[in-house]
């Protein structure tokens, strides 16, 4: 019986800690305030050669990420292409990994546009 209570109170022990462990790897701190995995910033450059994007980050470092056609580009509720983004759009950018070596942005949304000088549209 005493082995059966103690192998009890082991599983307990060790759901409750796989349970922690999962709320944690949402965003570091079970879904509670803003995400570890977005960044906001202006765009610099926005090179479809190479599939990425630069741009400086609200801390004023420079960060560049990288797309690929799983990438989901928002603005005002719409999707649109990633070759819409232009440099000065201020933007926020979620990824699963932030500090990879070749980070991949998941979802982009344009929070605003650029100001242009011209009339023209995109």
């Amino acid at each position: 019986m005493k082995t059966k209570k103690s192998m009890f109170g082991f599983f307990l022990l060790a759901i409750l800690v796989l349970a922690g462990c999962h709320e944690f790897g949402h965003n570091g701190f079970g879904g509670y305030g803003g995400s570890r995995n977005s960044l906001r910033g202006t765009v610099q450059r926005n090179d479809p050669r190479y599939s990425s994007i630069l741009f400086e980050g609200d801390d004023r470092r420079a960060v560049a990420f990288y797309h690929n056609a799983q990438t989901r580009v928002r603005y005002r509720d719409r999707d649109y292409p990633v070759q819409n983004i232009q440099p000065g759009d201020y933007i926020e950018l979620v990824a699963r990994d932030i500090n990879a070596t070749n980070p991949t942005a998941d979802t982009i949304t344009v929070i605003s546009l650029a100001i242009s000088g011209g009339a023209g549209g995109r």
